[in-house]
């Protein structure tokens, strides 16, 4: 709000000492952060049959790693960059990783990059939801707190300015995959796993 603020003062003081390239710049930049910061509306129904994406974006990679259901979404420039809860659990732990800026997108390295991971506790087992800073995105702004109840489409948290999202699901369930790589997902909207028990 404060950037926002500051943004219209200098829009104002442009305009009226005749500046008006800046003045323009400006306005530009103002409408790209309120686009940036929209909020989308939210899935309703919730469902425990399905694990709901907890991002917007295009789907990266969907792998099996170490007894979880890995998969990874690239979060565009253009897309909202709020994050969901995926599936109704307690919110067992937040836990920041300080790394690195590299490409989002690109899987390798963006595993080292910071990021915020939560636990959540379900009647499926610990989904964990994965926040990944990258290039340009250096601020992540979680929207909960450890120890509650949080329910599936909820509101998770804020990544600003793009970059990816990672869930992994336990493989202790039988499940069908419901997307798959190059896939654009919408939040809430979008189912990316379906429980068969």
């Amino acid at each position: 709000l404060k950037k926002i603020i500051f943004i219209i003062f200098f829009i104002f003081i442009s305009y009226k000492t005749f500046f008006y390239k800046i003045t323009i710049i400006l306005t530009i930049l103002l409408l790209f952060i309120f686009f940036f910061y929209r909020i989308p509306d939210i899935n309703t129904e919730t469902n425990d049959n399905f694990i709901h994406a907890p991002c917007y974006g295009i789907i990266k990679n969907i792998e099996k790693t170490n007894g979880f259901l890995q998969i990874s979404t690239f979060i565009r420039l253009t897309d909202p960059h709020i994050q969901y809860v995926p599936y109704t659990g307690v919110l067992s732990n937040i836990s920041y990783k300080p790394g690195e800026f590299n490409p989002a997108y690109m899987m390798k390295k963006g595993k080292y990059n910071e990021k915020m991971i939560y636990n959540i506790e379900t009647t499926k087992g610990t989904i964990l939801v994965s926040q990944i800073a990258g290039v340009i995105a250096r601020t992540i702004v979680p929207f909960v707190k450890k120890n509650t109840i949080i329910k599936q489409n909820e509101e998770l948290g804020l990544i600003k300015f793009g970059s990816r999202c990672d869930i992994f699901i336990p493989l202790s369930n039988p499940l069908k995959i419901l997307v798959r790589p190059g896939d654009i997902i919408k939040g809430s909207h979008t189912k990316l796993v379906q429980f068969l028990n």
